[in-house]
């Protein structure tokens, strides 16, 4: 299954330091009143002062869409301070991701970046937040069972080592 979703996306990689230029922070930090404001705005990717890890960076080669993902529990409410954070690097993403993925060679049509809360309490608002339960919706191919089938090893595992 998760070869199938490979072929169809082409390609799923992370960044574990993904730059951020002081130019895209600037606009990202004012445009936390209005997120969507920044939708269809571009800076260039290029190195700056901070990095972001980016959890999962997928494109589309037959749609050439180039998304990236920040993947959080979602189990609870974040504070202020980190749910600023969170929507400030989601909008830093959204404005370099198509100058990004050019640096990679590749021709992306269009660009979203989202944070993942895959138990549904949102940080941050739409289009940037995604809940779990629509991940096979918004991919357009299965993934929440093999995702839930993770979970319940790793649940299974736990238990016996706390029983044992």
């Amino acid at each position: 299954m998760i070869q199938a979703f490979r072929q169809a996306v082409q390609n799923v990689w992370t960044d574990l330091e993904f730059q951020v230029p002081p130019n895209a922070d600037l606009i990202a930090s004012g445009a936390l009143a209005n997120p969507s404001s920044i939708i269809g705005n571009e800076v260039s990717y290029c190195a700056g002062p901070r990095t972001v890890q980016v959890d999962a960076i997928v494109y589309h080669k037959e749609a050439r869409t180039l998304r990236s993902y920040e993947v959080k529990r979602g189990f609870g409410a974040h504070d202020a301070g980190k749910r600023r954070s969170i929507l400030r690097d989601a909008l830093c993403m959204q404005l370099l991701l198509k100058s990004y993925g050019q640096s990679r060679g590749l021709d992306p049509a269009s660009v979203s970046s989202h944070v993942i809360f895959y138990y549904g309490k949102l940080s941050v608002p739409r289009p940037f937040a995604i809940k779990g339960s629509e991940l096979d919706e918004h991919f357009g191919f299965p993934v929440r069972d093999a995702i839930e089938t993770v979970n319940d090893r790793f649940k299974d595992r736990l238990f016996s080592i706390l029983a044992g």
